[in-house]
């Protein structure tokens, strides 16, 4: 009896039907949707990030939304090429030497319009060459064989070099001197306090799944989709649990540290991760437990749940609660107050408050990212960080600079 974790071929075709039935045209991009689903090439390419993905028990509930946007990329990459070469009928006929050369242009036109994707194209582009050579070896072509095996050595010795260095670099270029902002305090409190009014107060079951969504993510500075695919079991389970008890643990916290730990609950979820499942958290006030209860009472699948089966968007909501708290509250930045800004704000403070390496490990594991990350991406507001580095660094200086003149 086959794993519900292994698909079979009659469900990867179902999702490969899905996946590619989701598929709009844009306008910055228009044909890109005709392209993929007569690309037979694009679409085993489609079929290996399906798999990769695994089983639907394994996958997020908008899992195949990043899958499409892989696609689109190679499809814009194909169009682009076909602009200078005719005879490049699809991503087989363009996967060969004779023509690189308009695929290496196609590339570094594609950069110029979004360095992040001239970072990631290369690594999808080596995934279809090695389904081409599969392909090929499975039918005994070595014709295709051994076009495929000659453009991956063309590749490996231009593309990193006239792309992706080039695309890297400008990426980081544009940086420099790049306006910064940050949302205010003010304006969180001000969010935080009318969400918790709002959860007191309504009764609405649907309105409640909001507000608590919403208080939630901005006070975990949590990535939405973590906190919104909370499963009603997860949560039941997670309450049920005994709390923790070890007194060693207890012993060495101080006194607000053990004051936080006995007025929150933690439920384990699962964070954003390019490489395997990453365990993360989300700490639960405790004037929020009654609410949750009444919530999972409701026997949804999600804890936050929508009109479908689906979890509510979180991004949406959130959007949604700071446009109706600016009806009531005077908001001085509500075009500041979302997800991505309420972790830049955190990574930031926490370089302003001179926490220790241990500290920023920690912090940046509640974030769901490392260390080098967290300083590094989310970290914004340099000039202000440097300039009170530097001030109290002089100021040091000084200090022992008089004091070594007053021992002389």
């Amino acid at each position: 009896m086959m794993t519900p974790y292994i698909m079979s071929d009659d469900k990867i075709e179902s999702d490969l039907y899905t996946c590619l039935g989701g598929l709009s045209e844009t306008a910055k991009y228009p044909g890109l949707r005709s392209i993929i689903l007569k690309d037979r090439l694009i679409q085993d390419f489609a079929r290996n990030l399906i798999l990769r993905s695994g089983g639907e028990e394994l996958r997020r509930p908008n899992a195949f939304n990043p899958l499409r946007q892989k696609l689109r990329a190679v499809a814009l990459l194909l169009s682009e090429s076909r602009k200078t070469d005719r005879d490049i009928e699809d991503m087989d006929t363009l996967l060969s030497p004779k023509f690189f050369q308009p695929f290496l242009n196609a590339s570094k036109t594609v950069a110029t319009q979004n360095d992040q994707m001239g970072l990631t194209i290369g690594s999808y582009i080596k995934q279809l060459i090695l389904l081409k050579i599969s392909r090929a070896i499975q039918t005994n072509d070595m014709t295709k064989q051994t076009e495929a095996e000659r453009f991956r050595y063309l590749m490996d010795a231009h593309f990193l070099s006239e792309v992706t260095s080039v695309a890297g670099k400008r990426q980081r270029l544009k940086r420099i001197n790049r306006p910064e902002e940050l949302p205010l305090s003010s304006d969180l409190a001000d969010l935080s306090a009318y969400l918790k009014e709002q959860i007191m107060t309504t009764n609405d079951v649907n309105r409640l799944a909001k507000l608590c969504l919403c208080y939630l993510i901005v006070f975990n500075k949590r990535r939405p989709m973590e906190v919104a695919e909370i499963t009603t079991e997860a949560y039941i389970t997670e309450i049920q649990r005994p709390i923790e008890d070890n007194p060693e643990i207890l012993n060495s916290l101080e006194f607000t540290e053990r004051l936080m730990a006995e007025r929150t609950r933690a439920i384990q979820v699962r964070g954003k991760s390019t490489k395997g499942i990453r365990k993360v958290f989300v700490v639960i006030p405790d004037f929020l437990l009654p609410k949750l209860e009444h919530l999972a009472a409701e026997k949804r699948h999600f804890l936050f749940f929508g009109t479908t089966q689906k979890p509510l968007i979180g991004t949406a909501i959130v959007k949604e609660m700071v446009d109706e708290c600016c009806q009531s509250v005077e908001l001085r930045r509500p075009d500041l107050l979302h997800s991505q800004m309420f972790r830049k704000y955190l990574a930031t403070v926490c370089q302003v408050a001179d926490m220790t390496r241990d500290e920023l490990e920690m912090v940046a594991d509640h974030l769901g990212h490392s260390v080098n990350i967290h300083t590094g991406v989310y970290k914004m507001q340099q000039n202000l960080i440097e300039s009170c580095s530097c001030s109290i660094r002089s100021r040091k200086w000084a200090i022992q600079e008089n004091g070594t003149k007053g021992v002389s």
